[in-house]
């Protein structure tokens, strides 16, 4: 387990981390500015229902 979790990151990963990271900075923003439950209800959907939320 503490192997695959300091592993680095494969080629495919870092090409979605720029999309990671700003999904990430979305929900630190609505959980600072709305709640915890709310950023939740946004950020975490199915991707299929993305639109729905947002």
């Amino acid at each position: 387990m503490a192997t695959y979790v300091l592993e680095t990151f494969s080629a495919g990963e870092r090409k979605k981390l720029p999309e990671i990271t700003a999904k990430a900075a979305d929900a630190i923003e609505l959980w600072l500015t709305q709640s915890i439950d709310y950023a939740m209800g946004k950020i975490n959907v199915h991707p299929q229902n993305e639109g729905e939320n947002g």
